[in-house]
């Protein structure tokens, strides 16, 4: 990874000498990962009094201040121990996994390649305090601690996500009234925090969507991780936009609007009625 470049050690020392100065005892030797095609340095921070040491990370679009503001919500959070504790809950984990879609990766968790993406899974947790809610992606061995079969623990994550999913239009999303009754853009989502264009996954989604629109297809464009745009297919029969030109859209949208981290291959997808299938159709 890059992290052995002079440039990012500087800036780790930086960051570790920092803390060290107020007292915070700080680990950051090998701790690397790639998160959603990104690779990241993790930082560990071992808070006086506890024996909670969570990790904060960081890719090289990160700022300096930026990075020490997630050590300071991590400093000033307490992980309720019960969060933890949860995750040997079998019945906690079937009511609050889900799934979740990244670029296609390395990482050593339970995935599964679909279309161009990754899906995986992730069980919520309620981390209390300024960190709010949080997450675990699900790994072999935390299938194997809970003692499942890794099937039912896809086929809860999809029921879980299914009910959650929904598309709703760009103007109520925004709170806008919605002056022509037909909107041009929609946005689609499991609802969860992270992990919302896991809605690509169940096709029902957009057959309903397009059952209700009068339409025999529709389109969907990734603009991150956490949810999906789509578009009715007759928005495309003036001629004035392309598949082509759809794909260049969301690149334009990754490059100016999200970031890294969240962002997936450039790339337009399709469902139709007939086939009852959502295909790739456009990628860069």
């Amino acid at each position: 990874m890059y992290f052995n470049n002079r440039k990012m050690r500087n800036f780790e020392n930086r960051i570790v000498e920092t803390l060290r100065n107020e007292g915070i005892k700080v680990e950051a030797e090998e701790i690397e990962i790639v998160k959603n095609g990104i690779p990241c340095k993790g930082i560990r921070i071992c808070k006086e009094g506890s024996n909670i040491c969570p990790v904060v990370y960081y890719s090289e679009q990160d700022t300096y201040e930026q990075i020490m503001f997630r050590i300071q919500t991590a400093l000033e959070s307490d992980v309720p121990h019960d969060s933890i504790k949860l995750l040997n809950d079998l019945n906690y984990v079937r009511n609050n996994v889900f799934l979740a879609v990244q670029k296609q990766s390395k990482e050593e968790i339970v995935k599964k390649e679909y279309l161009n993406l990754e899906l995986f899974m992730r069980i919520m947790l309620d981390l209390g305090g300024p960190a709010g809610a949080g997450s675990v992606k699900v790994t072999p061995g935390l299938v194997a601690q809970l003692s499942i079969m890794e099937d039912d623990l896809w086929d809860y994550a999809a029921a879980n996500s299914l009910k959650e999913a929904s598309i709703r239009s760009m103007a109520e999303v925004l709170g806008l009234p919605d002056t022509d009754g037909e909107q041009s853009l929609y946005v689609a989502t499991t609802g969860q925090l992270t992990g919302g264009a896991s809605v690509l996954y169940f096709p029902e989604i957009f057959h309903a969507f397009c059952e209700d629109h009068g339409e025999e297809a529709c389109y969907m464009l990734p603009s991150s991780t956490e949810e999906i745009l789509v578009l009715r297919e007759t928005s495309l029969d003036n001629g004035r936009l392309t598949v082509n030109d759809l794909v260049r859209m969301v690149e334009t949208i990754n490059e100016d609007q999200v970031d890294p981290i969240l962002q997936l291959e450039p790339a337009v997808y399709r469902y139709s009625i007939d086939s009852d299938e959502i295909n790739v159709v456009a990628t860069l």
